[in-house]
Formats: structure tokens, C-alpha cells, sequence
């Protein structure tokens, strides 16, 4: 249920969801598909086909039904082949509900609860920003 390394000091929690990945880049944009291997208050491990933009910058969004959004910040902080890290920040009361929720469920419930969940989407800005007069 956890996945768990020595060095970390959160817990992740394996949950296997499906991530719409949309990347602005001043252009027609790009999407992609991932998935969320695990969570934690202060990351996710994404599985990617293809690299992400180095040291991007993100939202995460996941739609927890019937009206909760969970959303978090973020930035990619290491790449290797078909996977990266992201460092999360400034979570919502709503993704640490979700958390503590998932944390808590048995195996069968934690199944059931990611099922609710609509596909999150993981927005990456790579527009360069105004320059101000």
C-alpha cells in the first residue's frame, strides 16, 4: 500500500491514476498521458513516455467528486527514463483531505476512492512571461 524509501520522511501512497499532462508553451499546446504512481504531502511520482521540460514549474489538479478540486504546485526535480519526480508545494486543504483519506483506506477502499476520482490534470506554463514596463 505505502511506498517508502529511508530518506524520505512522508509517506507515499501507490495509487496508479491515469494524468492528463498539458503543456502551454505559446503555442497550439501539447498533451500528454501519464500516470501517478504515488503521492505523498510533498511529491508524486509520474510515469511519462516522454521527458518533461526540466525544472518545470506545475499545477496539479485532480477532481474529487461530487465538488471538491484538490490541487497543488509543483516542479520537476529529476528525470530518468519513462519516470520523474515532482516536488509539491502549497497543497489545498482538499489534496491533504484526500491524502489522509487515502493514507487511512484498507487496499479495497483505497481502490474505491481512487475510482471516484476524475483524471487529474497536470497543467505545465512554459509561455515567458510579460515583461513589465
Amino acid at each position: 500500500m505505502y511506498d517508502q524509501m529511508d530518506k524520505r520522511s512522508q509517506v507515499r501512497v501507490s495509487i496508479g491514476i491515469a494524468v492528463s499532462i498539458r503543456i502551454d508553451d505559446g503555442g497550439k499546446g501539447i498533451e500528454e498521458r501519464g500516470e501517478i504512481a504515488n503521492l505523498s504531502q510533498g511529491g508524486m511520482l509520474l510515469k511519462v513516455k516522454k521527458p518533461l521540460p526540466e525544472r518545470a514549474k506545475l499545477l496539479l489538479r485532480i477532481l474529487w467528486p461530487p465538488s471538491r478540486t484538490c490541487m497543488a504546485r509543483g516542479e520537476v526535480v529529476w528525470q530518468k527514463p519513462g519516470s520523474a519526480g515532482v516536488a509539491l508545494s502549497q497543497p489545498n486543504a482538499d489534496y491533504c483531505d484526500l491524502l489522509h483519506q487515502l493514507e487511512l483506506a484498507s487496499e479495497p477502499e483505497r481502490r474505491e476512492l481512487v475510482a471516484l476520482l476524475r483524471v487529474p490534470v497536470i497543467q505545465i506554463d512554459l509561455r515567458p512571461t510579460a515583461r513589465r514596463a
